[in-house]
């Protein structure tokens, strides 16, 4: 029996979770998969509980990685290895439901895609029951290339790698970037670019665990490189006919990157005062790009005004956060305006 999907799970201490996500994986409803785990170093008991996997179950490959090399690096090695025809993504923290690969696969293969991806769910506590997946809805299908890559950045498809499947195909010549963070950001339009055509499915099949300690639960420096893969779409799609059209709307992106990671650094306090803190952002993103993004008039102006707010003092973007959160939470108490009444 052919290999049909190749599901790779980078794994770094997540013990606690780890059963969970492999028996998720292992329980699918296709068949025709194999299940290629990295342990990327892992210093607790992961490498144990891998290893028991792979002996008993045959559809489990097992790669040991002998230091810590990061999950972009992980996941560039679970493609090395895999066989089948398409490829998907599953963090070791995560959850699948048991019908998410047949139902992606089956879209893909109905509809000639080559890429599929499917609606996901932040798991919290036990509130959101594992491997159980909202029902799934209509399928709409896009052009791949520059249209597919227009529908993500007026978001409607999303940044993450671990709620879609791949054709194989679309990997040649392309990985994740080493030593980044936010990777998923970057690689998603290069692989839209790629594609011929691209399925979008209704329903939630993927399950996010956000904990304490991960990486999207915490800030580190390693958050500001959302900015690095957002400024990375100028250099992903300069070369395309339709650069001109798209790049102010890559421009929106990049500010609101900037905003927000600037935001939330503050707030997380890990920053010991705002010259260390400009001076991170500026390892990312220069001056004069900043002051470029705020002459932009296709950006909205509060946030030109933000950006130059920021090149005078960065208290000015800093402050947006807070104030903008104080404003959403007043405007939800504000009385609703009656309906107007026609003639």
């Amino acid at each position: 029996m052919s290999v049909q999907v190749s599901v790779i799970i980078p794994v770094y201490n997540t013990r606690p979770f780890l059963r969970e996500c492999l028996e998720s994986v292992l329980g699918q409803t296709l068949a025709q998969i194999e299940v290629i785990v990295v342990n990327d170093a892992s210093t607790d008991d992961c490498a144990a509980i891998l290893d028991q996997y792979a002996r008993t179950d045959p559809r489990v490959t097992v790669v040991h990685n002998a230091r810590n090399r990061g999950v972009s690096a992980a996941r560039n090695r679970g493609i090395d290895l895999a066989t089948g025809a398409y490829i998907g993504f599953v963090d070791s923290d995560d959850v699948v439901a048991p019908e998410m690969y047949r139902v992606l696969l089956t879209t893909a293969l109905d509809q000639g895609a080559d890429m599929v991806k499917c609606e996901y769910r932040i798991k919290r506590g036990g509130r959101q029951p594992a491997g159980s997946a909202l029902p799934a809805g209509r399928v709409r299908v896009l052009p791949g290339g520059v249209q597919a890559v227009q529908a993500y950045l007026n978001n409607r498809i999303d940044t993450i790698c671990c709620d879609g499947l791949y054709a194989r195909r679309l990997f040649e010549g392309i990985r994740f970037v080493e030593g980044r963070r936010h990777e998923d950001t970057q690689i998603i339009p290069r692989l839209l670019l790629r594609a011929e055509r691209v399925a979008l499915v209704s329903g939630t099949f993927y399950f996010v665990r956000r904990r304490p300690g991960s990486f999207m639960s915490s800030f580190t420096e390693s958050r500001f490189d959302e900015i690095w893969a957002r400024r990375d779409l100028h250099r992903i799609l300069s070369g395309t006919e339709a650069y001109h059209r798209l790049r102010h709307r890559i421009d929106q992106k990049v500010t609101s990157s900037i905003i927000r990671t600037l935001s939330d650094a503050y707030e997380s306090g890990t920053f010991p005062n705002l010259i260390i803190l400009c001076r991170t952002l500026e390892r990312y993103i220069t001056r004069d790009e900043i002051r470029a993004l705020a002459r932009n008039r296709r950006i909205r102006f509060t946030h030109r005004m933000l950006l130059h707010g920021f090149l005078a003092t960065p208290a000015t973007v800093i402050l947006y956060g807070p104030l903008l959160r104080i404003w959403r939470r007043a405007r939800k108490r504000l009385p609703t305006r009656p309906a107007a009444k026609g003639r």
